[in-house]
């Protein structure tokens, strides 16, 4: 088996839970007076599931915020809520101020609310702890750089943590090859042959890894089924990663490789059978 010397490691759905953390700061920005509209649940969730497809979509940034990384990210994040609101929620300008200033002061409440709430996933903390000394641990996330650190301490989580990189640093996000090219510049030490990167996103984590050489770990807890077999190891636990590519020897928990194994035979059959009917 491979010996991996840097772990890469996703923030979202994979050590921290991000729907809690995303719903807290909905509610946050439904209170301002800029919009000053009833939580709703059922929007709360639009929001979740339009946020997430839109950090994994291509987006053409216009030329007059291509001067800095500062300006691409102050583009994409008004831009994320602007397209939201007229889309998703189908409010028009003159029922509400949908400018770039105001999509802004919605970002900053966004965000800071969203560095302020941040909960564990189970066996984040059991799989970090468990980590060898030796092991460049980094947490590679589409996030804010600041919320993520925010959440990473709130969590627990930030003393088993090298470094935080996110894609406001990298000026590119997951799933761009020039995230992870970026991400070798800047810490000359991370080899792509010698790097796991571990992840609950085949359309992010996983496709970005495949596509810059690395090897990865699709983190699946709800035992769905990929289409296609992009990512190198499958666990459905998070301290499973331990066992599978040999990290610690002296973590117990079980023979956990048999049962990835034998989790892997069992999403390939359940695969086999969808084809068959």
């Amino acid at each position: 088996m491979k010996t991996y010397k840097t772990l890469l490691i996703d923030l979202d759905d994979t050590l921290i839970d991000k729907n809690s953390s995303i719903y807290h700061a909905y509610g946050e920005i439904m209170k301002m007076e800029i919009l000053d509209l009833e939580y709703n649940q059922k929007e709360a969730e639009a929001f979740l599931e339009f946020d997430t497809k839109y950090w994994s979509e291509d987006k053409e940034i216009p030329e007059e915020y291509q001067g800095s990384i500062e300006d691409k990210v102050y583009y994409l994040r008004t831009e994320r809520f602007i397209r939201f609101f007229e889309e998703v929620l189908k409010l028009t300008s003159k029922e509400y101020p949908l400018t770039r200033d105001n999509a802004a002061l919605i970002n900053e409440t966004y965000m800071e609310a969203l560095g302020n709430s941040a909960v564990a996933l189970d066996g984040a903390k059991e799989l970090l702890q468990h980590v060898p000394k030796e092991t460049f641990v980094v947490v590679a996330t589409n996030g804010a750089q600041a919320a993520a650190e925010q959440r990473l301490e709130l969590a627990g989580l930030k003393p088993y943590i090298d470094q935080v990189v996110s894609s406001e640093v990298l000026g590119a996000s997951k799933p761009s090859v020039q995230f992870f090219q970026n991400l070798f510049k800047k810490f000359p030490r991370i080899k792509p042959e010698e790097t796991l990167m571990v992840g609950d996103d085949l359309t992010t984590d996983i496709k970005g890894a495949s596509l810059s050489g690395i090897d990865s770990c699709w983190f699946n807890p709800q035992g769905q089924i990929a289409k296609k077999k992009t990512y190198t190891y499958v666990v459905k636990h998070l301290p499973d990663v331990l066992y599978a590519f040999q990290f610690s020897d002296q973590y117990e928990g079980g023979n956990a490789l048999k049962e990835l194994n034998q989790f892997e035979q069992d999403l390939y059959q359940a695969k086999r059978k969808i084809k068959q009917r």
